[in-house]
């Protein structure tokens, strides 16, 4: 199957100015193009500030480019409501849709094709099965788990190497362990981003991306959603006393994508084998993975509150929460992506 029937949504948002964005953007460009996907990428300007790409640039005559500006209230984590409008923006006949982070390089020539035909299997996948993070030199980093190559959700989950409640897998709720062998130790290497691919009729099932949720992470919570896992994630939360609890509006949002995809996609998973190289911007460790959930608590987000959106349906920070404001806009600057720092 040809790779130009995959169509390909990248996007590109900087409000803090990091040349690192725009140089592996534009090296992400030339990759897509050279490996034949349909390629839509969405750029979205802060404030007054002009925007990187130029649509009558001769070397983007082959990309879709769509061009939105937001402001200060926008100064939040977009990459997911930016790939729902591109999404917008594709063909009706776009049949097999691919979101990718555009910082990584697929190694395997033909990724685009073979998406293609895993997608004539399975509802929803990862376009790739392992992964190595790349330093300012382009050499090979070990990761925050003592990883040289990491290894997708999505091959994890083939594997069997995917943790699941008990009675949680299929209608009659039978366990999924019945379709794994049990031996062996187990491969905790799980990555829930990168590059994913779903079929278009799934993903009208599920509506839209999450894209609400200000600090990131929703990949990771979409991986859970698509497996399965979501919705004990949330009862977990909801039962803890324990824990300092998410705000009801994150909890019901949550809960309301979990059961779409129990509809669309049956935990219809597939992957693509092969590595893709992620490209250096900056120390992992400035990302605050675990710690951005804080600005969350602390803020007492709720999304029903505390956001809106706008006429291209992005989120917009609304209200006074001002501890939110500044504590995402701490998260953006300290992130420090032109760091050569590893």
């Amino acid at each position: 199957m040809h790779s130009n029937l995959l169509h390909v949504v990248g996007v590109y948002s900087n409000a803090r100015r990091y040349q690192s964005r725009i140089r592996l953007l534009r090296e992400w460009i030339g990759h897509m193009l050279d490996s034949g996907v349909q390629l839509t990428v969405v750029e979205h300007a802060f404030g007054e500030r002009a925007y990187e790409l130029d649509p009558n640039d001769s070397t983007l005559r082959h990309v879709k480019i769509v061009q939105v500006r937001g402001g200060p209230e926008q100064e939040l984590w977009l990459k997911e409501g930016l790939v729902n409008l591109g999404i917008g923006h594709l063909p009706e006949d776009a049949k097999y849709i691919c979101w990718e982070d555009a910082d990584i390089r697929h190694v395997r020539a033909d990724w685009a094709s073979e998406t293609v035909h895993m997608l004539q299997h399975y509802r929803v996948g990862q376009t790739w099965s392992h992964s190595m993070d790349l330093g300012p030199n382009g050499e090979c980093l070990t990761n925050e788990w003592g990883h040289d190559i990491d290894r997708s959700f999505c091959a994890a989950w083939l594997a069997g190497d995917v943790d699941m409640p008990e009675e949680a897998y299929g209608e009659k709720r039978q366990s999924r362990a019945l379709l794994t062998t049990g031996k062996g130790k187990k491969d905790w290497r799980q990555h829930y981003g990168y590059s994913w691919a779903i079929r278009r009729d799934a993903l009208r099932g599920i509506g839209r991306l999450i894209d609400w949720m200000v600090t990131g992470s929703a990949d990771y919570h979409m991986a859970l959603g698509f497996c399965g896992k979501l919705d004990s994630i949330t009862e977990k939360e909801l039962n803890d006393q324990r824990a300092t609890p998410l705000s009801a509006g994150y909890i019901r949002r949550l809960r309301e994508f979990a059961r779409r995809c129990e509809l669309s996609v049956k935990q219809d998973i597939g992957c693509v084998s092969g590595t893709v190289l992620h490209g250096f911007h900056g120390p992992k460790k400035n990302r605050f993975y675990i710690s951005r959930k804080d600005i969350l608590i602390e803020s007492g987000f709720d999304p029903d509150i505390d956001l809106t959106q706008d006429v291209h349906g992005l989120p917009v920070l609304v209200g006074d929460n001002r501890i939110l404001r500044d504590g995402l806009r701490r998260y953006h600057v300290q992130r420090n992506e032109d760091s050569i720092e590893v």
